[in-house]
């Protein structure tokens, strides 16, 4: 797994034509008056939610890490947004274990637990429609990407963006695990597709560190 430095994090803002392409046919049901034109941020209305941010985070068989995984979230955006303006949400898809009691007792503020295992869009989407924040944010259990990746995400959110999607494919980053072959052929392979039909040059589209405006997430998942 990779990350890039946080002062040369790779971010894409993407906007509604390529919003329309991902949600399909919901552009018909009100994706459409978000923004129809590419490459314009949006007028600086204020997203929706009572919290500053949300942090989602799709969980199975996580027990011995969720813990650590939330504390280090938490201790690591101290200094960017106060303790009542976050909310950690872990979903816990279907686990054999004990991830939701672990992640409980690490201080998430929602745990959602599915019964059966349904796939990390599922989580994902579980997450995103119970979040308070106005920008929401979702991330890996194992914490591939650092905290400090985060704030520069939200603050392009903040300044207008409705989708930041952090990047892998950088030049500038810096291997820590490497996935095992089959896996990073099959991301790349995806990758490539999704680049040729949906998003164009936006490489990385299978990164698991996104955020979104709270209206744009609820639209998306």
């Amino acid at each position: 797994m990779t990350f890039a430095r946080r002062s040369e994090l790779l971010v894409a803002a993407v906007f509604g034509g390529a919003l329309a392409a991902y949600a399909g046919s919901r552009w018909q049901r009100g994706l459409s008056p978000l923004r129809a034109d590419l490459g314009r941020r949006r007028e600086l209305l204020e997203a929706p939610g009572v919290l500053r941010l949300s942090i989602v985070i799709p969980a199975y068989g996580e027990e011995e890490r969720i813990g650590e995984t939330v504390r280090s979230l938490r201790e690591g955006l101290a200094g960017f947004v106060s303790g009542s303006e976050l909310e950690i949400i872990v979903v816990d898809d279907g686990s054999p274990d004990a991830t939701a009691t672990a992640a409980r007792n690490a201080g998430a503020d929602i745990v959602v637990r599915h019964q059966v295992n349904r796939g990390k869009g599922s989580a994902v989407r579980s997450g995103v429609l119970v979040a308070n924040g106005r920008s929401v944010v979702f991330t890996d259990a194992d914490l591939s990407y650092s905290p400090d990746q985060i704030p520069a995400l939200v603050e392009l959110i903040e300044n207008g963006w409705d989708v930041v999607v952090g990047s892998r494919r950088h030049h500038d980053t810096t291997t820590l695990v490497r996935a095992r072959r089959l896996r990073e052929v099959g991301g790349r392979a995806i990758n490539l597709l999704t680049r040729a039909v949906l998003l164009g040059h936006y490489r990385d589209t299978q990164c698991g560190l996104k955020g979104f405006r709270s209206d744009v997430a609820r639209l998306i998942f």
